[in-house]
């Protein structure tokens, strides 16, 4: 869809065939009656219906692209599943520390230290 189209409603083709079917018309009112109030009336009401031709264009067109809103709403949705990941991330960090934590402080012991906290007891 060319961008004329998308923001007039019609293309390009069409205003100008528009545009000389009107000119025609006046021309042809003019020559009828030797009217110029009449052949500019008939300009206007042909500017009417060129916006009434452009109001239902734009009107039954399909949208493309996302409001202001759904953008924000997306956006919002997006922030709310990164924190979501990110509480979770930390939680697991966090076990991982308790983890390396104690795998240290069972290392840092002697060997009778680490049976008796195993429950096997001295020999």
């Amino acid at each position: 869809m060319t961008t004329f189209r998308e923001r007039w409603g019609i293309d390009g083709f069409d205003v100008v065939l528009h545009g000389a079917i009107t000119l025609l018309v006046m021309i042809g009112v003019e020559e009828i009656t030797h009217d110029d109030g009449l052949m500019f009336l008939t300009g206007a009401a042909s500017l009417v219906l060129l916006g009434i031709r452009r109001k239902l264009a734009l009107r039954s067109a399909p949208r493309t692209g996302l409001s202001t809103g759904e953008v924000a709403a997306l956006r919002l949705e997006d922030v709310e599943q990164r924190l979501n990941d990110l509480e979770v991330a930390q939680a697991r960090v966090l076990e991982l520390e308790e983890r390396l934590d104690f795998t240290e402080r069972m290392l840092a012991r002697t060997t009778g230290e680490r049976a008796l906290v195993e429950g096997k007891g001295p020999r």
